[in-house]
């Protein structure tokens, strides 16, 4: 059998461990650094020992009996356990500089790194590298998702995810073909920042009878925009999930975990 790679970087707390920290936002607040991480080391195709996929590093009070498990819950999934004092928690809790936070949670994966090197294989100095991309990335997590041009209507447009500690955006900015200067930009998608939220809802693009389609993973028209309004610099779009009247309040989230 062919060894497996990591693919997964995870970074979160044991909510009944008695933590200081507010494991609901923290846990949010990280989400956006093991995105980065887990996309930046599949790139590497590296191997641990070759049974696991995921490095999942949980943190626990001190005082809290936490013991290192590999597929206790899911398959393929190393979980490692990291007791954080409560000086640690009451420095991150007091913390208001946000790449402070952000260089804690690294290092917090590092700590979990070295403490489970103990007892099985990891290779540390290949997961560095993906957290010194990070941070010489200035801690952002951007990407493209796509650029699309419409010759008919003498406009291009470029598709942006931003995915940050408070939320996930994606973002749509319309240029001129003849000279690239933006005319109009606006929000498509605003979540809370985790991949459940958003990871479904676009896959896509699609031109029809004058409107740009954005389709979700099903196939489904999800967001819809007038081109020729667009060709005019108007931003316009249509979501047509009407399913999120009935699910969760994300500005509500976002509000919530931010601070």
């Amino acid at each position: 059998m062919n060894p497996k790679k990591i693919r997964y970087i995870n970074l979160d707390t044991f909510k009944s461990s008695g933590l200081l920290i507010d494991t609901y936002k923290f846990d949010f607040n990280c989400r956006f650094i093991c995105n980065y991480l887990s996309k930046e080391v599949r790139k590497l195709k590296i191997i641990g020992d070759g049974s696991y996929k995921m490095i999942s590093v949980t943190l626990c009070n001190a005082t809290s009996e936490c013991k290192l498990t590999y597929g206790a819950v899911y398959p393929d999934v190393l979980s490692i356990p990291l007791q954080i004092s409560e000086e640690e928690q009451i420095r991150y809790n007091n913390m208001v500089n946000l790449n402070d936070r952000y260089e804690f949670y690294l290092q917090l994966l590092e700590k979990g790194y070295t403490y489970a090197s103990q007892f099985i294989r990891i290779p540390i100095k290949d997961l560095i590298i993906t957290h010194d991309s990070l941070r010489n990335n200035n801690y952002e997590n951007n990407w493209l998702w796509k650029r699309k041009s419409f010759p008919s209507y003498g406009i291009y447009a470029l598709f942006k995810c931003y995915f940050t500690t408070f939320e996930f955006r994606l973002e749509i900015e319309v240029y001129r073909l003849v000279n690239k200067q933006m005319i109009t930009k606006g929000i498509v998608l605003r979540t809370g920042p985790d991949e459940i939220f958003f990871n479904k809802k676009f896959r896509d693009i699609e031109v029809r009878n004058d409107i740009l389609i954005i389709k979700d993973f099903l196939n489904k028209d999800r967001f819809i925009f007038n081109l020729p309004l667009l060709a005019q610099g108007i931003y316009n779009i249509k979501d047509l999930d009407y399913t999120k009247y009935f699910s969760i309040n994300h500005l509500d989230l976002i509000n919530k975990i931010t601070w």
